[in-house]
């Protein structure tokens, strides 16, 4: 309460030390609200993870509430092809990163979800599920359940060149989704509704644990 009550800003980010295999982190509720108005899908992935360490009755729903009002599909995409740049260098050469180009793999594998249903539906947060629904060449699926299996084996994957037919289907993703990110239009009515739909929601939550 005293973070929120000062004027000095805050850092708004929760993190804790790494124990063994436990690597915790997390947002406060403001930051969380912001990052989901921008479309940062993290917050929808957090809050349908089936693993849940701990949790208050009624937030989880509250919140996915709020969310399927305020998370807008194109949003989320362009947070999706963010996360693929970050990951794969479509010029890249060579041996990668096993592990990092799993990490560009997901968020291409989402979009590909996204655009099969004209990107009005925000996709499953589980990779596999998420391929399960989507429509890709079998030697393709088979390429990427290899990579997955590889992972289930050992943690770090090590370093490789990336499988021809998965680093042709990033390239392809790249150029494709790069260009389609400039067609998505601003609703800047629909994103002022999102504001104050966070707003009261957040006010609300913070008034309740005050009480």
């Amino acid at each position: 309460m005293e973070h929120h009550l000062a004027l000095a800003t805050a850092r708004d980010v929760t993190e804790f030390p790494i124990v063994g295999d436990i690597d915790t982190g997390g947002w406060d509720l403001r930051k969380a609200l912001l990052l989901a108005l921008k479309g940062n899908a993290v917050v929808v992935e957090w809050l349908k993870s089936p693993i849940a360490y701990e949790e208050e009755a009624g937030f989880r729903s509250r919140l996915g509430a709020l969310l399927d009002l305020i998370m807008v599909p194109e949003k989320v995409a362009a947070h999706y092809i963010g996360l693929m740049r970050q990951h794969f260098k479509s010029d890249s050469e060579g041996a990668i990163k096993l592990k990092k180009l799993l990490y560009a793999v997901r968020p291409a594998i989402a979009l590909e979800w996204m655009r099969q249903r004209s990107f009005r539906a925000l996709p499953p947060m589980n990779m596999l599920e998420c391929l399960e629904a989507t429509s890709i060449a079998p030697d393709l699926r088979a390429a990427i359940l290899d990579l997955v299996q590889v992972k289930k084996q050992t943690r770090e994957m090590g370093e490789a060149p990336p499988p021809m037919l998965v680093q042709s289907f990033l390239r392809d993703a790249f150029q494709r989704y790069s260009e389609l990110s400039r067609e998505f239009r601003r609703d800047a009515d629909g994103d002022q509704r999102a504001q104050h739909l966070a707003d009261k929601f957040y006010v609300q939550e913070v008034l309740q644990r005050d009480s």
